[in-house]
């Protein structure tokens, strides 16, 4: 009986409050910084739908901001959106924590950073309103040096492919797992350790997919 009751102890704990990321703004800049996500809705209790696809957040519209996404027409999620509740998942940067980086006699980790998204999704049936929305990922991501031309000959050909939406932010749950346990100098190491990773396995992933990169 002991080991039940500890047992759903651990679980009423999960995730530990340490790792819950109660500044909205910094989850925000992790939506921003990764904007690449992947969104999930249930459409009966035996199935999920999951899409990965970039998402851009609008601070300033609804309590909890709004994100603007679009899909192909034929993709079975462009079904599941009007009105519908959805999940979103930001997955920021992650890597192992080797214990060979850090003082003392630690055991290895797992560090990541990501978002969870509750919102409500809506269809975006005006095509100004597509447009702008396609618009503003160049915006985010390119804006020095691309703006989109909506007179672009190939708009007109796939324009009628794409389903625009938005969702509505109901809430934001940041998950940082980043050595809160460990003590300032160990976090430092931690830190350093885990850029120093993405940056090397992130290349290799790359090189892997393209070929040799300069």
């Amino acid at each position: 009986m002991s080991v039940s009751n500890n047992s759903d102890a651990h679980r009423a704990l999960y995730p530990p409050r340490v790792h819950l990321e109660t500044d909205e703004g910094k989850s925000m800049r992790v939506m921003e910084a990764y904007p690449f996500a992947t969104m999930l809705s249930a459409p009966n209790a035996d199935e999920i739908v999951a899409t990965n696809l970039p998402l851009v957040l609008n601070r300033e519209r609804g309590p909890h901001g709004t994100l603007f996404g679009h899909l192909d027409s034929a993709n079975p999620h462009a079904r599941l959106l009007d009105g519908r509740p959805v999940t979103v998942l930001f997955h920021g940067p992650n890597a192992y924590l080797s214990p060979k980086v850090l003082t003392g006699n630690p055991l290895p980790t797992w560090n990541s950073i990501s978002v969870h998204v509750r919102g409500t999704a809506t269809l975006l049936r005006d095509r100004t309103q597509l447009l702008d929305g396609i618009a503003s990922i160049s915006e985010r991501s390119d804006p020095h040096d691309y703006e989109l031309d909506y007179s672009h000959p190939r708009i007109a050909q796939i324009i009628g492919r794409v389903t625009g939406f938005e969702i509505r932010i109901h809430e934001i749950i940041g998950r940082f797992k980043v050595s809160q346990d460990l003590d300032a100098d160990n976090r430092a190491r931690a830190a350093e350790a885990m850029a120093v990773v993405r940056h090397a396995d992130e290349r290799a992933v790359i090189e892997a997919s393209f070929g040799t990169v300069r």
